[in-house]
Formats: structure tokens, sequence, C-alpha cells
């Protein structure tokens, strides 16, 4: 039986707000990053690490990396520091502009009309793993444009987390380093990537596929 957690709302609210920022990066592009308009959601996490109450909150206006860190709650404040790192762009294989995320509540297992004026339907004859998510609620655009979730739906995760962490001194952890990086999807996820500024030698990329999938390298 699908339940939603205390934090679904703060999760999708955070979502579809990032979605609608257009941050499609560019395969052609020989500047860093490869489109300016990938600064408009890096501004935004900035200002959202800083009202959160993040430590060591830092935009580096060349790279477009946003930083931030959650303080030890150790006795002595120790712990081993480890990293969460999540993207910014969306891929440059769809329109990334003007994207109207709308929620489909319990999903039946049927297929989805995104767009009616348009005749978009996605179907489980032709994506299979929506059957996955029969009885829970999906995020989705209306088919005319990517929807972001590779991977602002990784942000949406680590900031709720963040927030959550931040408000909770009494849960016990070590440090933890935040970066949301620019250009993934063209190869940059960590290119420009600080590391004595993110402070840690272990971190983990939240960016998709299902619960429990993990690689490591």
């Amino acid at each position: 039986m699908y339940r939603r957690t205390p934090f679904y709302e703060k999760v999708k609210e955070r979502m579809m707000r990032y979605a609608r920022v257009d941050t499609q990066s560019d395969p052609n592009s020989a500047r860093t990053p490869t489109t300016e308009k990938q600064f408009d959601l890096a501004r935004m996490l900035f200002q959202e690490l800083l009202r959160i109450g993040a430590s060591d909150v830092w935009l580096d206006e060349t790279a477009c990396v946003v930083y931030g860190k959650i303080p030890s709650t150790m006795p002595d404040g120790g712990g081993r520091p480890f990293g969460l790192v999540t993207h910014m762009d969306t891929a440059p294989d769809a329109p990334g502009a003007n994207v109207k995320p709308w929620v489909l509540e319990s999903y039946d297992g049927g297929d989805i009309v995104l767009n009616a004026e348009k005749e978009i339907v996605m179907s489980p004859k032709e994506f299979p793993n929506l059957f996955n998510y029969v009885g829970q609620d999906l995020i989705l655009t209306d088919g005319t444009t990517l929807l972001g979730g590779d991977d602002k739906a990784g942000i949406a995760a680590v900031m709720t987390m963040a927030e959550h962490l931040l408000a909770h001194p009494e849960i016990p952890h070590g440090p933890v380093s935040i970066a949301f990086t620019p250009d993934e999807e063209v190869g940059g996820l960590a290119k420009d990537l600080d590391f004595e500024r993110f402070g840690a030698k272990i971190a983990y990329t939240l960016d998709g596929d299902h619960l429990g999938f993990y690689m490591d390298e």
C-alpha cells in the first residue's frame, strides 16, 4: 500500500517549482556553464539554502556551482563528512522552457493523457515501467517539454532533507556537504567542483533510476 511520507508536500512543491525554471544545457557551447540560464536556478537554490539555515553557502559565479553544508550534530562536532551532489541542468534532447508540471494522483495503471489537444498519450504499453508506480502520484508535463525530474527531483529531495536536518539538531549526524552543479547532461557533473570547498572525500550523486538502485565508481 502506497503511503505519502511527511515530506510529500514539500518535495512536490519544490519539484514543481524547480521544473518551471528553464535550465537546459547546450552540448555545442564552449562556455562554462554551457547556458547562462542555469544561473537562474543556481541563484534560487543559493537563496533557499540561506533561508533554511545551511552554513558555508556559496555560489561560484564562474562555474555555476552552489555549495552548502549541514554542520555535524555529534557531541564533539565530529563524524565522517559525506557529500550529496545533484545537477541543475536538463537534457538538450527536448524543450526545457515553459514546463507545465501537474500531478496525477493515484495512478491506475492505464494510459495517461498528457495533452488532449495535441493527442499526446503516455502508455504503459510503450513504457512498461509505469506499472511500478500504480497507486502512486506522478508529476508529469503536458507532453510538449521535458519535465526535468532528471535531476530536479534529486535537488528537491536533497533540499528537503537539508531543511529537516537543520530544523532538528537532535538528529545525530556528521557533517554533510551539498553541491548543485551544472551541465551534467553534457558531461560536466563535477568538472568544476572545488573539492576543498566541498569538504567531503566521499559523495553520493542523486540522479535517477528507481528506489534501491545505485552505482559506485
